[in-house]
């Protein structure tokens, strides 16, 4: 027991050098949270400042520093709110005096106007009253009493002479806004009238308001006619339409809307033609490229970049194909060039993993040609000149009719209609390329691609990307799945050729 009590002195003077250790290392550090917290009161970073001396307070409840400036803070940042509110209060009540005074020399010189019989300039200033405080009473009893006035003065008992009586009558419609009425009255009562001066201001005033109102309703007509025209899909007319509206009535709400809409669908179709664009350069330079014609593939990545710098795959293949032709511009035979692989997170439109390297295949085989026949078999009886078809009866030549939009249209509604999406699909293409409005082929094009999901051409382009992979007998059934849709498709019917001819060779190798 005796030799245990030295241990545990000295276990006891280690844990109290620990615990002075550590309180002194609290201590400065609370210090240094306090120095923080003064510099940012001094910058005056009050809410800052706050909430340092907050922090404080958390890890020694007892710091006298914190305690009292937390309390300094609090009573400014009230002061200041209150400043704050004050100041509010104070600018409303400055605009709410103003207000009044106005509306008070407002009212002021539409009794002076009454007094002196000017009684449209006093109808003007009470609207203007009105107009910034509807509920006033003031302003509401002094177009009565102008009402009442006019009405005794138009009455035919009444003892005037008939030009007075024609001016009330055009008071009153001009107080009803009917301002046609009011110019009519007032011209009929100018020839007689002692207030010549006094009627042509007022015909004056009722006839801009005439015009204003004129002017509202043609912006009116206007903008439906904009709807119109955009329902049809003639886009220019619609916008000139809505752009003559604006003319007319500055800030037209439908007018505007209308515009926004046509510059959603500009961008659009504009995104849509650049995706197109896009698309096309994408599918001819990955068919090149399979078939070993790589100075060309190189060219039409370069157009896909040109139109989208950031297309991941056309920088893939471009690096690769610039590596090993350098500044080249001629074409290397098939099986010369590094492996070329693609990620299906870089190709949007293919859902093929990526793979190891794979040589590139030979150059797709020519289709065969079909032994010429001679001119003898081949020669067709002539038709007599009257039925030769193209011609009249004069044997002039026929002009061929042009085809039209609606032509491909209607043919692409036929295509659909028997189950032949991707007839439709080309027809409707040829419709918007005669003509980028028609509504009808746009929305058929796009109901009918939702429809199909995955297009023939994502089809292709997954064929293409898996055969690039060496990945033949996927490529194969990516080539079989575009021609059960569309089974005259020209490149499909190639590759799959192709591709099966190198599988029978390859098996007849094994």
């Amino acid at each position: 027991m005796s030799q245990r009590r030295p241990f545990y002195a000295f276990c006891l003077t280690l844990c109290l050098a620990l615990g002075l250790t550590l309180t002194a290392g609290a201590a400065e550090q609370n210090q240094s949270s306090v120095e923080t917290a003064l510099q940012a009161y001094r910058a005056g970073s009050l809410h800052q400042a706050l909430k340092g001396f907050l922090q404080v307070l958390i890890a020694d409840p007892q710091n006298v520093t914190a305690r009292r400036y937390v309390s300094v803070i609090s009573r400014q940042l009230v002061q200041q709110r209150d400043s704050k509110i004050k100041g509010e209060r104070g600018a409303m009540l400055d605009r709410a005096m103003r207000l009044m005074a106005e509306q008070e020399e407002l009212l002021l010189h539409g009794q002076q106007a009454l007094e002196r019989d000017d009684v449209v300039s006093a109808i003007d200033l009470l609207w203007r009253v009105q107009q910034m405080d509807p509920t006033s009473e003031q302003a509401k009893k002094l177009l009565d009493r102008v009402q009442q006035h006019l009405t005794a003065l138009a009455s035919p008992k009444a003892s005037v002479a008939p030009a007075e009586r024609l001016r009330a009558q055009g008071g009153l419609h001009y107080l009803n806004r009917q301002w046609h009425l009011a110019i009519e009255r007032w011209q009929e009562a100018l020839p007689q009238s002692s207030k010549a001066e006094l009627l042509r201001r007022d015909i004056a005033k009722a006839d801009r308001y005439l015009q204003a109102v004129l002017q509202r309703e043609r912006a009116d007509l206007l903008a439906v006619k904009g709807k119109d025209f955009l329902q049809q899909g003639q886009l220019a007319e619609a916008k000139a339409a809505w752009e003559e509206a604006l003319r007319l009535v500055p800030g037209h709400p439908e007018a505007v809307e209308g515009l926004s809409q046509i510059a959603k669908q500009e961008v659009r179709r504009a995104e849509l033609a650049r995706q197109e664009e896009v698309d096309h350069h994408f599918n001819e330079a990955l068919e090149l490229y399979v078939r070993g014609r790589y100075a060309e593939s190189r060219n039409e990545w370069r157009a896909v970049l040109a139109l989208n710098p950031e297309h991941p795959t056309a920088k893939e293949y471009l690096a690769k194909i610039e590596e090993h032709l350098g500044s080249e511009e001629v074409s290397v035979p098939a099986g010369k060039t590094p492996p070329m692989s693609a990620s299906s997170d870089q190709f949007k439109s293919t859902r093929v993993p990526p793979t190891g390297p794979h040589p590139i295949p030979p150059l797709i085989p020519p289709a065969p040609q079909q032994p010429a026949t001679s001119s003898k078999t081949a020669a067709k009886p002539a038709l007599p000149a009257a039925v030769i078809p193209g011609t009249n009866e004069l044997g002039w030549k026929k002009a061929p009719r042009k085809e039209t939009a609606e032509d491909h249209y209607a043919r692409g509604v036929k295509e659909q209609t028997v189950q032949r999406p991707q007839e439709a699909i080309r027809e409707f293409q040829k419709a918007l390329k005669l003509d980028p409005a028609h509504q009808e082929a746009a929305k058929a094009l796009q109901d009918l691609r939702g429809q199909m999901g995955t297009t023939v051409e994502d089809y292709y382009k997954q064929g293409l990307i898996a055969y690039s992979q060496g990945k033949r007998a996927e490529a194969i059934k990516q080539w079989r799945s575009v021609l059960a849709i569309d089974p005259q498709h020209p490149k499909a019917r190639r590759a799959l050729l192709k591709a099966e001819s190198e599988g029978s060779r390859s098996l007849a190798g094994e």
